[in-house]
């Protein structure tokens, strides 16, 4: 359903933005209690995908951020 109005459709994409953001901080394979190669390997392959929907509202450096820090 699309929004018809201006200022309703702003109120979507900051509640989207908002969401993908939540999202971005949770892909951390350790927080997120996965254990194996390949839900790790999951996750990696996520994160820069979340970053690229991060960045038409922000540059590069403000979308990973948005990243938690990867743990060894």
């Amino acid at each position: 359903m699309r929004e018809p109005t201006v200022a309703g459709q702003h109120k979507y994409e900051r509640l989207a933005r908002h969401q993908l953001q939540d999202c971005a901080a949770k892909l951390d394979p350790h927080q997120m209690g996965i254990e194996g190669l390949q839900g790790e390997g999951l996750v990696l392959l996520l994160r820069p995908m979340v970053v690229d929907l991060l960045k038409p509202g922000a540059d590069t450096e403000e979308a990973t951020s948005a990243l938690p820090p990867l743990h060894r």
